[in-house]
C-alpha cells in the first residue's frame, strides 16, 4: 500500500447507520475535517464492507440498524480484531454499557453528545490504532515504521504517553518531555504517578485495580480537566483524553494530554469581559433587545428597554418587534431588516413608534446591529432603542411655531449646539460647557471643529459640506470630542437642520456622551478582530504549506485583523547568527532592503534576538528603542510589539509589528499566542526540511554506489534494495520488497546443489549476530543465469537488539578472468 493510501485508511470512517438526517450530517461535519466517512445501512453491508476494506474506525449507531447492535458488535469485532468501534445510543442502561465495553469496545457515546465530543473521540481512537498496530508488528516493522511513527507522535503539539495496565510509562514524545520535563531515560518504565500531585495518585491506584477486577472505566474516553506535576514540582493545569486498547492480549492505555493554562488565563480573561459587558448591558441607559432575525421573537432585553415599552421581561420575551410596532411604521420597520438579511446594509438605524402595554404610543430611535457571524447563515440581532417620545413632540412643536429651540433646555442630561453652515457655534447649553470641559464664553463664536479629533473634524465638515449643497444627511453620527484636559470622549449626535422659509439657515445638535457604550463595542469588536486573527493563524498552520508561504499568510492575517501598519517574520541563520527577511506585509512588502539582513544584537529586531525578550511599546515616537523616529512621525506609528521565537530557549526568529493605534494587553497576549504558534510551526518545519535532506543524501549514496546493497529482516525479507543490485541481479527493486531474497537470488551453489537457508552465510549474520564475509559464492540471475560474486552480510542493531542484516556485492567476472 502506497503512504498515500495508507494516509486515506488512517482517516477512513464507516458509520454504520440507516437515519438519512444524522448520515447527512455526519458525513458534512466530519468531511470538512478531512476524513473520509462510508457509509452501510445494514448490519450485513457492515459485516460485508469491514471484512473487503481497512477502516480507521467504525461508528456503531445501534439505535439505527436492522439488528441487535451486541450482536453486529461481535461479529464485527470477530471479522477485524483490534478494529476500534466507538458506540452510539439514546438512553442506555448501565448493563447495555458495560456489555459493549468489556466486549472490546473503543468508547460509547451516549446521546446528546456534542459533534466536538465525537471528533475527540475518533482522534483517540485513530491514536490508539495507530500505536496498537506498531506494537503489534514491533520488531519486524521497525525500519520501515521508526521514522514514520516518530514524525507523527513527536510532531504532535500535544504530551502522547503510553502506558502499560500497571501504569508504567512506556512512550513519551517530545511534547511530554517539554511538558513535564523528564528526558525519555529518566521517565520510560517509571509509574504514572509521578506526572500527578500527591492528591490524585490514590485515586489513579484505586481506578486501575477497579478496570483489571470489574472493567468498569469511568473517565476512558472522556476529555477531563485535572492537574499535572513537573519535574520541579510545579503543577498546572490539564486536559487529559485516555484511551485503552487491548492488543495481542495485552492492555495500553494512551493518555493525550495538553497544557490548558494560557486558554484557563484566557477564559477568565472573557469571564472578566463578560461580567463588564453583562454590567454595561443591564444598566446602560439605552434600551438593548436580543432579536431573532428570522422570527422577530425577543431572546433578550435589557431593564431599561422593558421600562421603555412597559412590558415586563417575562411578558416581552412571549412577544415578537412585530407585535408592539405601530402598524403605520412596520413596514418600514421590515424594509430594513430584510436589507439587513440580505447583506445589502450593515446596520440600520430608524425612527419610529412603539405600542406601550398600557396603550400609549411612544417614538423611539431604533439601531439594529446584526449578531450572526456569516451573512448567509442569519441568528440573531441586537436593536438598541432610545425613547425620543419627547425630543419628537418637541420638534413637531418647532415645527408648527417655525422657531429656534428654546434656550431652556439646559436643565436635561444631554448636551445642544447650534450652529450657522460654517460651523461657527452660535448657541450651546451648559451641558455642552460640561462635555468639553470649557465655559460657554469659550465656545460660542468658535467653531464647533476645535472641540472635535482630526477625524471626527473631517466628518463634520464632509457632512456640513452636503448640506450646503442642498443634499440629505444621516441625522444620527457619532464622534469623539477633545476636552481641556486633552482627554478624549465619544458622543452620539442627533442633528437636525433648521430651516426658515424652507431655506438651511443652521444645524442643531442633540449630544450624548456613549463612551462606556462605545468602548464596549471596541472592546467586542477587538475580541471578535483577534478569534478572527487566531482562526486564520490556525487555519494556515494546518494547511502544510511551504514556510515562507505561511510565514507572509500568516503576517498578511495580522495586518489585516489588527490594522497594523506592517508586520514582518525574520528567521534566524544560526551560523551566520543574521535574522533573514522571510515575510512582509502592510507598508512593505519587499523582502529586500537595509532590514532584510539584520544581524543579532543590531537594531531592536536583533536585540530581541540576543536577548531572547520581547520589546513592547504604545509610546513609539520617544522611545530610544526606536531610533528612527522622525520616519515614525511621518508615518504616524503609535505602538510596536517584537517578539522572539523561542523554542527551548532556542531562537528561531523574530516576529514584529508596528501600528497606527494602541495596542491592549488583551491584544498583546493574542500576539504571544500568535507568535507561539508560529515558533511551533518553524520548528516543525525546520525538523522536516532537516529530515528530507538525510533521506535525500542517503538515498543519493545508495543510488550512486556502484557496488549492490540490499537490506533484510529477521525472515529474510527485502526490506530496500539499491539501483545497482537490482541491476546486477535483472530485477525491478519494487518487485524485491517484502520477498525471501535468499529464494530469488541465492537459492543454489556454484556446483549445482540446492543451497539452503540453514547453510547460508548471508542468513548467518542476524542469527550469530556476526559478520560474514564470502569471497566466491554465486548469485543467480532473474534469467536463470549466474554469476560469482563476494559479498559481506553485516548484522543491524538497535539498541542492542537484533533487527536483520545489510548485504553488499560486487561481481568479480572480471577479477577471476584476470
Amino acid at each position: 500500500m502506497s503512504a498515500s493510501s495508507k494516509e486515506e485508511t488512517s482517516h477512513s470512517i464507516l458509520l454504520v447507520d440507516n437515519d438519512p438526517d444524522f448520515i447527512r450530517t455526519t458525513t458534512y461535519f466530519f468531511s470538512e475535517a478531512g476524513y473520509v466517512i462510508d457509509v452501510a445501512e445494514s448490519g450485513y453491508e457492515a459485516i460485508s464492507k469491514v471484512k473487503n476494506q481497512p477502516y480507521g474506525v467504525v461508528l456503531l449507531n445501534i439505535d439505527h440498524i436492522d439488528r441487535d447492535g451486541l450482536s453486529l458488535f461481535h461479529s464485527l469485532i470477530h471479522f477485524v480484531p483490534g478494529l476500534p468501534i466507538v458506540i452510539l445510543g439514546a438512553h442506555p442502561s448501565q448493563e447495555e454499557k458495560m456489555a459493549f465495553l468489556k466486549g472490546g469496545a473503543f468508547d460509547f457515546l451516549s446521546k446528546p453528545y456534542t459533534i466536538y465530543e465525537l471528533k475527540a473521540t475518533l482522534r483517540r481512537a485513530l491514536m490508539v490504532k495507530f500505536l496498537g498496530e506498531l506494537a503489534q508488528k514491533w520488531p519486524p516493522s521497525l525500519v520501515a515504521s521508526e521514522d514514520r511513527f516518530r514524525a507523527i507522535v513527536d510532531a504532535a503539539t500535544d504530551a502522547i504517553i503510553l502506558s502499560d495496565k500497571k501504569g508504567n510509562i512506556l512512550s513519551w514524545n517530545t511534547a511530554a518531555q517539554s511538558m513535564f520535563g523528564y528526558s525519555p531515560e529518566e521517565i520510560v518504565g517509571k509509574p504514572l504517578t509521578l506526572l500527578m500531585p500527591e492528591r490524585y495518585r490514590e485515586a489513579h491506584q484505586q481506578g486501575l485495580d477497579r478496570v483489571q477486577l470489574t472493567g468498569e472505566m469511568r473517565i476512558v474516553g472522556k476529555v477531563v480537566e485535572l492537574h499535572g506535576l513537573r519535574k520541579n514540582e510545579e503543577e498546572f493545569p490539564v486536559e487529559l483524553s485516555l484511551s485503552r486498547s487491548v492488543f495481542t492480549g495485552e492492555i495500553f492505555y494512551c493518555g493525550i494530554i495538553r497544557d490548558i493554562s494560557e486558554r484557563k488565563h484566557t477564559e477568565e480573561l472573557i469571564r472578566e469581559g463578560e461580567r463588564r459587558f453583562r454590567a454595561i448591558y443591564d444598566q446602560a441607559p439605552t434600551g438593548i433587545a436580543i432579536i431573532d432575525s428570522l422570527s422577530g421573537q425577543f431572546k433578550n432585553i435589557n431593564k431599561r428597554y422593558c421600562e421603555i415599552v412597559g412590558f415586563s421581561q417575562e411578558e416581552i420575551l412571549d412577544r415578537t418587534f412585530q407585535d408592539i410596532t405601530h402598524p403605520e411604521d412596520l413596514q418600514a420597520d421590515l424594509d430594513n431588516m430584510k436589507e439587513l438579511l440580505e447583506g445589502r446594509v450593515d446596520t440600520f438605524q430608524m425612527e419610529k413608534r412603539y405600542i406601550r402595554k398600557n396603550g400609549d404610543i411612544i417614538w423611539v430611535n431604533l439601531t439594529c446591529v446584526p449578531l450572526w457571524l456569516e451573512k448567509t447563515d442569519p441568528r440573531l440581532h441586537i436593536a438598541m432603542v432610545e425613547d425620543i417620545t419627547q425630543r419628537i413632540k418637541t420638534q413637531e412643536a418647532l415645527r408648527e411655531q417655525e422657531q429656534r429651540l428654546k434656550l431652556t433646555i439646559d436643565h436635561i442630561n444631554d448636551a445642544v449646539v447650534y450652529g450657522d453652515l460654517s460651523g461657527k457655534v452660535l448657541w450651546a447649553n451648559q451641558q455642552w460647557g460640561n462635555f468639553v470641559g470649557r465655559s460657554l464664553d469659550e465656545i460660542v463664536g468658535e467653531s464647533f471643529m476645535k472641540y472635535l479629533t482630526p477625524d471626527a473634524a473631517a466628518l463634520a465638515e464632509s457632512r456640513l459640506s452636503l448640506v450646503r449643497q442642498g443634499a440629505d444627511v444621516p441625522p444620527l453620527v457619532e464622534f469623539e470630542i477633545v476636552r481641556e484636559d486633552s482627554s478624549s470622549r465619544w458622543v452620539e449626535a442627533n442633528v437636525k437642520s433648521v430651516r426658515r422659509d424652507d431655506v438651511v439657515i443652521g444645524r442643531l445638535l442633540v449630544v450624548r456622551d456613549i463612551t462606556e457604550r462605545k468602548e464596549a463595542e471596541l472592546k467586542l469588536e477587538e475580541r471578535t478582530r483577534l478569534l478572527e486573527l487566531e482562526a486564520e493563524v490556525v487555519r494556515h498552520l494546518n494547511q502544510n504549506l511551504e514556510l515562507r508561504t505561511l510565514l507572509q499568510n500568516c503576517t498578511e492575517a495580522l495586518v489585516s485583523h489588527l490594522k497594523a501598519a506592517f508586520a514582518r517574520i525574520w528567521i534566524l541563520k544560526a551560523e551566520e547568527q543574521v535574522l533573514v527577511l522571510q515575510a512582509s506585509a502592510g507598508m512593505y512588502t519587499n523582502l529586500e532592503g537595509s532590514h532584510s539582513r539584520v544581524p543579532v544584537g543590531q537594531f531592536k529586531i536583533g536585540q530581541i534576538a540576543q536577548e531572547k525578550m520581547p520589546i513592547l511599546t504604545n509610546a513609539v515616537i520617544g522611545d530610544p528603542r526606536v531610533p528612527e523616529q522622525e520616519w515614525a512621525q511621518r508615518e504616524g506609528l503609535v505602538s510596536f510589539a517584537g517578539y522572539p521565537l523561542l523554542r527551548n530557549d532556542e531562537v528561531l526568529g523574530v516576529m514584529g509589528l508596528f501600528s497606527r493605534q494602541p495596542l491592549t494587553e488583551f491584544t498583546l497576549k493574542s500576539l504571544e499566542m500568535v507568535a507561539d504558534r508560529i515558533t511551533t510551526a518553524i520548528g516543525a518545519q525546520m525538523a522536516a526540511e532537516a529530515h528530507a535532506k538525510v533521506v535525500q543524501l542517503t538515498e543519493h549514496i545508495l543510488a550512486s554506489t556502484e557496488e549492490g546493497i540490499y537490506g533484510l529482516d529477521l525472515e529474510g525479507r527485502t526490506t530496500f534494495v539499491n539501483p545497482a543490485a537490482a541491476k546486477m541481479i535483472g530485477w525491478k527493486p519494487v518487485e524485491l520488497i517484502g520477498k525471501p531474497l535468499h529464494d530469488i537470488l541465492h537459492h543454489t551453489k556454484p556446483d549445482g546443489t540446492p543451497y539452503t537457508r540453514e547453510e547460508c552465510p548471508i542468513y548467518a549474520a542476524f542469527v550469530d549476530g556476526e559478520v560474514h564475509q564470502i569471497r566466491n559464492e554465486v548469485f543467480w540471475h532473474k534469467d536463470g543465469t549466474s554469476f560469482p560474486v563476494e559479498y559481506t552480510s553485516t548484522p543491524i542493531w538497535d539498541e542492542k537488539q537484533l533487527t536483520g542484516a545489510v548485504v553488499i556485492f560486487r561481481h568479480i567476472t572480471d577479477r577471476q578472468q584476470a
